[in-house]
């Protein structure tokens, strides 16, 4: 299928927009920066409203609120220049950044032809970039007449915008109606468990139906059937991975990768992201397929597979020949990481490290940290590491033998019916699917954005991810919350619990509004019974005491507590409330006071 036709001058005619849609979202920003100063100079009298300031100013969650609800009692102009002037910068931003989203399809459609970029599934993929251009262009046209560009001398008619608004619309039907079959969604482990379906589904990915018969017949040599046929599905599971991975040293961090696990399932990412990608699958296909050929003609089969697949997960994930001496690759830790998807996210944390330290500093202690769980999870001995580590020792050090036990345990359940139809049931997620945790409740902490503040979560003993498991929601948790075991300033033990953050797409699907409280309800009964199990106290956010009545659990107000967090294992910490930072440089023990009210409840006996 070709690209759009035309689609090289509708590029030249709008990439000018650019330029003075950026110098507008700067003058933007610089009218919200010129206000913040007069009210910053209004507060400094007071130490109690200049404080409560710059609390709000840090705040991750609810920052813009809390700001303007401070400004209006200390000066209500400034507080409605203030409110229109976030509203213009957030229309300006997103008008900027779907710009650039446009741009580089309108680029990668170009350059190559889509179906060289795209492969084997382009008249989907096609259909699913036009549908997300038109998103792009109508956030673009609103961010345009937003800020009144289109009336400038006529520099930025939004007839081109039309135009092409209306050409990749007219594929987008073109598309629709050829009926085109969906990508297939990334293989399961289960699929590729026997060898049949092993050697079905290389030959399904490769196309060489001679390999995959040489394959079938190898296995008849191997030493250790049962250890071939584990290698061989978790080579499948590498291809399949490998086929639709973007190489993130092209493309880096950002927020042009897919929002969920379900859209990396899906394989749906941006056109220019595959394109970027291109040369590698093509590596990646090749030195495959000759590991293959060597084991086929291999008169040790067995052990010319698993070298095979080691060095190729190696390369797919960033790691090379050298740094990789003395590390003992387990074919058991390989195989648990491919069955866990763990390629792609394991990429992109050893090629992002530069974006990781970014604004933070402290690359040596970034590059260390990812080398170590990279190795663990090599050498399968991951949650040993996380749990055993200098500074996790040291994190759970507050707790007696039996105490360690239980908060190490996975053995807390908890389950709620919903209004949606759905039971939601509670665990603990401790193993190497913490590695797509963070993409459950947005982009922002993911591997492929926030990679700084996901190595917290994979290095520390002392946070536990509570997932929330949804019947409606099959594929993967619908939920999340971290429970954290901090110190009080006495040295004793307390369980710290952290909000609810909701897949994206299960929150597009599932839109009632009460039921953000039936999960949350689920995680405080949940905490409640692991703060049961250790005999220590547990602290929530006091907006969930109504739910905490609900449970039966007796709290006291706790309104401006302290608490000790021992030094971090993952170079930094991150937290939304533990704060008024969101992400910080944690090596060495500090004091926290959470910024928002908190509410404590105790276990009888405790």
């Amino acid at each position: 299928m070709n690209s759009l036709g035309g689609i090289g001058v509708q590029r030249q005619q709008v990439s000018p927009m650019m330029p003075k849609l950026s110098e507008q979202l700067e003058a933007s920003k610089n009218k919200v920066k010129g206000v913040e100063a007069r009210v910053a100079a209004l507060v400094e009298p007071d130490p109690g409203l200049a404080k409560a300031w710059m609390n709000a100013r840090f705040r991750r969650e609810g920052r813009e609120e809390a700001m303007l609800a401070l400004v209006h009692e200390v000066d209500p102009i400034s507080a409605q220049e203030l409110r229109e002037g976030f509203e213009e910068t957030r229309r300006l931003s997103a008008a900027v950044e779907s710009f650039r989203g446009l741009c580089k399809q309108l680029d990668a459609a170009n350059e190559r032809g889509e179906d060289k970029i795209l492969g084997k599934f382009v008249g989907q993929q096609q259909k699913d970039a036009r549908i997300q251009m038109l998103r792009d262009i109508d956030t673009v046209s609103r961010g345009i007449k937003a800020a009144g560009l289109c009336e400038a001398a006529n520099k930025f008619p939004l007839a081109q915008l039309a135009a092409l608004k209306d050409q990749v619309r007219e594929q987008v039907e073109k598309l629709d109606a050829a009926n085109l079959p969906q990508a297939p969604r990334l293989m399961s482990a289960a699929k590729v468990a026997t060898l049949e379906g092993a050697v079905a589904a290389i030959a399904d990915i490769t196309g060489d139906k001679a390999l995959a018969e040489g394959l079938k017949a190898a296995a008849g040599r191997a030493d250790d059937k049962a250890a071939f046929t584990r290698d061989l599905g978790s080579f499948a599971l590498l291809l399949d991975q490998a086929s639709s991975a973007p190489d993130y040293s092209m493309t880096r961090m950002g927020w042009h990768y897919g929002y969920s696990r379900g859209d990396y399932r899906a394989r749906a990412q941006q056109p220019f992201v595959m394109y970027l990608a291109e040369q590698r699958l093509e590596h990646s296909g090749e030195a495959a397929h000759a590991a293959l050929s060597k084991v086929v003609d291999s008169k040790a089969p067995g052990l010319d597979l698993q070298e095979g697949l080691t060095k190729r997960f190696l390369d797919e994930i960033g790691v090379v020949p050298e740094r990789a001496k003395g590390w003992k690759p387990s074919m058991d830790g390989i195989a648990k990481a491919l069955a866990h998807e763990a390629l792609v996210p394991l990429r992109a944390l050893n090629e992002t490290i530069q974006d990781m330290a970014g604004k933070h500093g402290h690359e040596g202690d970034f590059r260390r940290v990812v080398n170590e769980l990279t190795q663990a999870m090599v050498e399968g001995n991951y949650k040993d590491w996380r749990n055993g580590n200098a500074a996790s020792t040291r994190q759970l050090r507050p707790l007696s033998a039996a105490q360690k036990k239980a908060w190490l345990a996975n053995d807390v359940r908890q389950s709620i019916d919903a209004p949606h139809g759905g039971r939601l049931t509670t665990r603990e997620e401790d193993d190497v699917d913490l590695l797509w945790l963070t993409k459950i409740g947005g982009p922002s902490h993911g591997f492929d954005f926030g990679g700084h503040c996901l190595l917290p979560l994979l290095s520390n003993a002392r946070t536990r991810a509570v997932v929330v498991e949804d019947t409606k929601w099959p594929d993967n948790p619908a939920a999340r919350a971290y429970l954290r075991l901090l110190e009080t300033k006495e040295g004793e033990p307390v369980l710290y619990l952290e909000p609810l953050q909701r897949d994206f797409p299960h929150r597009d699907t599932f839109q009632q509004d009460d039921l953000d409280g039936f999960f949350i309800a689920a995680l405080v009964d949940h905490a409640s019974k692991k703060a049961q199990a250790l005999g220590v106290p547990l602290s929530i956010d006091a907006r969930w005491g109504g739910i905490a009545k609900f449970l039966d659990l007796p709290t006291k107000a706790d309104p401006k507590p302290e608490f000790v967090l021992a030094a971090s294992a993952g170079v930094l910490e991150a937290s939304d409330t533990m704060t008024t930072l969101h992400d910080w440089v944690q090596d060495k023990d500090m004091v926290i006071q959470p910024h928002n009210p908190r509410i404590t409840y105790a276990p009888e006996g405790v």
